[in-house]
């Protein structure tokens, strides 16, 4: 592929575009409830790395970014991490029953769970 020059920028070109793609939806996503935003633009990242430098670069960054973050949360106390991660979980589900008071239930979902989540105050079809 690198020997032809030609195959090798249409190559870097669909790279491109697929790296871009997933971070423009990921970050379409972001605000939805559910694993959306963050892994779908370090997964575009990874892609852009596969054949850019700067993005290499941006992608050790965030690397290293979490991992000191996680040796960080690992030395503080357990009542502060639960507190943490209770936190996350009532932000969580917090975004889920916002976004269903303004959207409303899917109408994928069966009766029976639209009929559960009916319950949930300002929930409404």
């Amino acid at each position: 592929m690198r020997a032809d020059p030609k195959k090798h920028r249409v190559y870097r070109a669909v790279v491109a575009f697929v790296g871009v793609f997933l971070i423009l939806l990921g970050a379409a996503t972001g605000w939805l409830p559910g694993p959306g935003g963050i892994p779908l633009v370090l997964a575009g990242l990874a892609v852009l790395a596969s054949e850019f430098v700067w993005a290499h670069r941006l992608l050790k960054r965030a690397r290293l970014t979490v991992h000191r973050f996680t040796r960080w949360a690992a030395r503080q106390p357990l009542w502060l991490r639960l507190t943490g991660s209770g936190a996350a979980l009532a932000a969580a589900l917090g975004g889920a029953w916002l976004f269903l008071v303004v959207v409303g239930p899917p109408e994928v979902l069966p009766a029976a769970a639209v009929a559960l989540l009916d319950r949930l105050p300002g929930v409404e079809r």
